[in-house]
């Protein structure tokens, strides 16, 4: 008994040892035939090109960024400076010159006409993603005004560029890195069945599935090669601290990301080769495949988001802000009474009723208190937006992939909207130093500037990203898997002629 477990333990061994053998032998006959290919040339070389231009723009854009910043913090700076050093020079009775010139020492000179910035700085990975961020505002300027005051921004952008977004590299993965891959392998066994040399290689000791596997593995270890030596050295290029740990995990999620979205398409690949027998079919089906799945089925999912919670009109909201103030300006002196009724640490601090910053204060008060309900309206529907959006791209990888990549950059919306809160919240509490000031008719000195709130963006916990990347990679190899397994199964039924 022990002697037959020997000789099958040996054979097992001996067939294993042959069958590695053979795929050895038949990745290195299909890497010859692939070098001999000038498609592959063609389609390495423009791959290749489309990476370093889009890496090209990623790295202007945030040298872009980074340099608008510094120089709007310099000039924050300066004229912070500036009010110090008048404040220490000017006697608590001087006159100034005017009567619209500018008086440090009145809070809402400092707090409402000049404002300070609310800074999103770019990310170092901010290079691999333009995502979102040439859309959406990433300085805000914060004053006592109101809330829509604040969160508008100024958009000087041409507003074609922002139609149709900057070529960035997250563009190249997400959309022409799967036509890259189709277009290698659309045909491995469509056009060697139509040659005839299909029959010829599987007379040899060699099964269907070696060979179409061995083909696929070739084809991977190309691209993905291209793909990160160049993105390893646009950020080597770019100066991106690559010690840090924390931009290295990043970095880490998108070599990752980017494999298992090859994985994907390669499992497409498999799938069309494995049911579809000739080249011109196979070719119509991968072009259509991508077109469903990259072009059609991102659209639709914003279609639905929009159909099922519109976001409110900004006409109406518009007309109703006008009504409001309006109506709020008509009654002041009731809305001033109505204020000291509602502040009552404010009794006896010497109010001056009929000060022009008091009056606009306590209208701009009632505004607000207004309009709250309609923000929060405005809010709901577009969670309820981003909701429908995020439950559906898990259907999508290309909706997947997009936000996933983003996400990695510090481009995507997560960053936004954790930018876009704590701008809200600093502008809540710059209110409450200046206004509060003002209502008492208290003069501003060197030290209060010196003691002026200032923005500090607190970038989220890394454990909230990496819970979204491991998510985002989940649903990408989940499809992959089963296109890989569907796709063998069939392999069992192609005829070979």
């Amino acid at each position: 008994m022990s002697a037959v477990s020997t000789a099958m333990s040996t054979d097992t061994v001996a067939d294993i040892a042959q069958r590695s053998s053979t795929t050895r032998v038949m990745i290195a006959h299909e890497w010859r035939l692939l070098r001999a290919d000038r498609m592959l040339r063609v389609v390495a070389v423009l791959f290749a090109v489309l990476l370093l231009a889009a890496l090209v723009n990623g790295v202007s854009w945030a040298r872009f960024q980074a340099t608008t910043l510094s120089e709007l913090r310099a000039a924050d700076a300066a004229r912070f400076a500036g009010y110090a050093d008048t404040l220490r020079s000017m006697a608590p009775d001087a006159k100034i010159a005017g009567p619209f010139a500018p008086d440090p020492r009145n809070p809402m000179t400092i707090g409402a006409r000049g404002g300070t910035l609310a800074a999103l700085d770019p990310t170092p990975l901010s290079v691999l993603a333009v995502g979102q961020s040439d859309l959406l505002p990433y300085y805000l300027k914060v004053n006592t005004g109101g809330r829509q005051g604040v969160l508008k921004g100024d958009e000087i952008e041409n507003p074609a560029n922002l139609l149709t977004g900057r070529f960035d590299l997250a563009f190249v993965i997400v959309v022409l890195f799967p036509l890259v891959i189709l277009a290698l392998s659309y045909n491995m066994l469509a056009g060697e069945r139509e040659d005839g040399t299909l029959a010829m290689v599987l007379a040899q000791p060699v099964r269907l599935r070696t060979l179409l596997l061995a083909k696929i593995g070739i084809r991977a270890a190309v691209v993905l090669a291209i793909a990160f030596l160049l993105v390893g050295a646009g950020l080597l290029a770019a100066r991106v601290n690559l010690t840090d740990g924390a931009v290295v995990a990043r970095a880490g999620w998108w070599f990752v990301l980017v494999a298992a979205y090859a994985a994907f398409w390669f499992g497409v690949a498999l799938l069309v080769n494995a049911l579809v027998r000739g080249s011109a079919a196979a070719a119509v089906a991968s072009v259509s495949v991508w077109l469903v799945l990259v072009v059609l089925a991102p659209v639709l999912v914003n279609l639905v988001a929009q159909s099922r919670h519109p976001t409110p009109s900004r006409v109406a909201f518009i007309t109703m802000v006008r009504s409001v103030t309006n109506e709020a300006n008509a009654v002041t002196d009731r809305l001033m009474s109505k204020y000291l009724v509602d502040h009552p640490e404010l009794a006896g601090a010497g109010v001056n009723m009929s000060d022009f910053w008091t009056r606009s204060l306590t209208v701009q008060d009632t505004i607000e208190k207004t309009l709250a309900p309609h923000y929060a309206d405005f809010e709901q529907q577009l969670a309820q937006q981003q909701a429908v959006i995020t439950g559906a791209r898990v259907l999508t990888p290309a909706l997947l992939m997009q936000t996933a990549l983003e996400d990695v950059a510090g481009t995507g919306l997560p960053r936004w909207q954790a930018y876009r809160t704590q701008t809200l919240a600093f502008h809540e509490q710059w209110q409450d130093f200046f206004i509060s000031r003002q209502i008492r008719q208290q003069k501003l000195t060197a030290a209060e500037v010196a003691a002026v709130p200032v923005f500090a963006f607190r970038e989220e916990p890394a454990e909230d990203v990496t819970g979204r990347m491991v998510t985002a990679l989940a649903w990408l190899l989940v499809p992959a898997a089963a296109l890989w397994g569907i796709g063998l199964m069939r392999l069992k039924k192609y005829a070979v002629v």
